[in-house]
């Protein structure tokens, strides 16, 4: 199994941004993982994904490219493109994907309303645990939409409805009734204690 840095230091060592910084990596790496966990049903690295008040970061990863700050990170030395083995084609293609949008940019698509992130996040007081759960029915869905030439920022595979802090429950939509309970472990494991309720009558 490859290792977060793997991952980082394979996109560093293709050289065709020159904006690669640990901000935008972190974004990367977590498109990456994701899109593997849907499409094969195993996990890219071990490393866990914490969602932060930046988006997605792994905080190994993070803890290696910090003394960057938000310049970009060299290019890795005696780092080997066969190193990812055969991963190298779905790195490629997140590369060729989500390589051209800045690191703005890519905090705004990880911070879209439903995105495991903004389910997971709840105050930048603490580091939340996004689990592979929650993860996989995100980027099941982001499969299809992809697929079909959708906008992006159009589909929710778990909409927030509603939220009642007084009563630490919430209330979601989801695209999928089977999604019910790989979300519920989700939102267990993710440590924010809360009751939660689901329609799926309604999700389009």
């Amino acid at each position: 199994m490859l290792t977060c840095l793997d991952v980082a230091n394979y996109f560093l060592s293709l050289k065709d941004y020159n904006d690669l910084t640990n901000l935008k990596i972190q974004k990367m790496v977590y498109y990456a993982y994701g899109l593997n966990l849907a499409l094969h049903e195993d996990r890219l690295f071990n490393e866990k994904i914490e969602a932060w008040d930046y988006g997605p970061v792994v905080p190994e990863l993070y803890q290696a490219f910090k003394k960057y700050k938000d310049r970009p990170v060299p290019i890795p030395e005696n780092f080997s493109l066969s190193n990812v083995g055969n991963k190298a084609k779905l790195l490629d293609d997140v590369y060729m994907k989500y390589g051209v949008y800045s690191a703005s940019n890519l905090c705004d698509l990880t911070h879209i309303t439903s995105t495991p992130w903004d389910i997971v996040y709840h105050d930048e007081s603490t580091n939340y645990l996004i689990n592979d759960q929650l993860i996989s029915v995100y980027f099941l869905e982001l499969l299809e939409v992809l697929k079909s030439n959708k906008d992006i920022n159009q589909f929710k595979a778990a909409e927030m409805l509603s939220s009642d802090e007084a009563l630490s429950e919430t209330m979601y939509v989801l695209s999928h009734p089977q999604d019910a309970q790989k979300l519920a472990d989700a939102l267990e494991r993710s440590a924010k204690g809360e009751t939660i309720q689901f329609d799926w009558r309604n999700a389009g």
